[in-house]
């Protein structure tokens, strides 16, 4: 998980969803 990546609570559960789909 690296939410810090996209912005932290930017989109919320949206980035972390994102990032941890591309890490």
């Amino acid at each position: 998980m690296a939410p810090a990546k996209k912005g932290g609570k930017k989109k919320d559960h949206s980035a972390i969803s994102e990032v941890v789909s591309r890490e």
